[in-house]
């Protein structure tokens, strides 16, 4: 079980949950309903009155891991979408639940955008294709060459919207146009051959990861397995109620 530390409101029973759904499918998720974990140019679309939805991320999730094909988080933003993407394609991720996500300010660094912006490019380029019932990875550069047209497309929408948001929201859209500005001049460097090549090599680690997978002894403790990973675990000492002297 993957979750976040600003995720609460989560008890016994949605445990519970995400452990059941594991008989049936290879993830479960609990998905954030209060102040959802979007990125900072899909919180930007909600705040201008977009309709956003919200899908599964790691921050409550249920992975079962007795199986060949288990995968990775790479290392770029929306990690969890990669992670789980065979799953989405073959709709295998059972929401079971929901939990509720501490509220941040997601325009208080423009280069958050920024940041995200590749790891928001590819995930949502590869999604797209699940809404048109197409292959995930049946892409080339020439989609990505028409996919960035319509996310800077998106850009633009998103700016002209937080134009209009009311006056007691105008300083917050300020903020926020601040960061689609930053998120866009990072698209500007993002070449649909980059994309290409990123999936690319992504496909190709998925592969060596599930070979060293293969590979991993059986072990029959955890104390055994920290061992072989070279993990120090930590060490919880508990104290009766007479040794603390109350």
């Amino acid at each position: 079980m993957f979750l976040d530390d600003d995720i609460y409101r989560v008890g016994g029973k949605d445990v519970a949950a995400l452990a059941a759904a594991l008989e049936d499918h290879s993830v479960s998720a609990l998905i954030p309903e209060r102040y959802p974990g979007n990125s900072v140019v899909c919180h930007a679309h909600r705040l201008g009155g977009g309709h956003q939805d919200v899908f599964a991320s790691a921050s409550g999730l249920g992975v079962r891991c007795d199986r060949d094909e288990l995968a990775f988080f790479p290392n770029v933003y929306n990690e969890d979408w990669f992670f789980f993407a065979d799953e989405a394609a073959s709709h295998r991720i059972a929401k079971v639940g929901v939990s509720w996500q501490r509220k941040y300010d997601p325009y208080d660094d423009p280069g958050r955008a920024a940041r995200e912006e590749f790891g928001d490019l590819i995930a949502e380029g590869l999604y797209a294709r699940l809404d048109s019932n197409q292959g995930i990875w049946d892409v080339d550069a020439e989609y990505w060459r028409e996919f960035i047209k319509s996310r800077m497309e998106f850009h633009r929408r998103v700016t002209e919207a937080l134009g209009r948001v009311e006056d007691w929201h105008r300083d917050e859209a300020a903020r926020a146009r601040n960061s689609i500005r930053a998120a866009q001049d990072q698209l500007t460097k993002i070449t649909p051959e980059l994309c290409q090549k990123f999936v690319r090599l992504w496909q190709a680690d998925q592969v060596k990861w599930r070979s060293y997978l293969t590979d991993l002894p059986s072990l029959d403790s955890l104390m055994a397995a920290f061992k072989f990973l070279d993990i120090e675990p930590a060490v919880c000492h508990r104290h009766s109620r007479s040794s603390r002297g109350s």
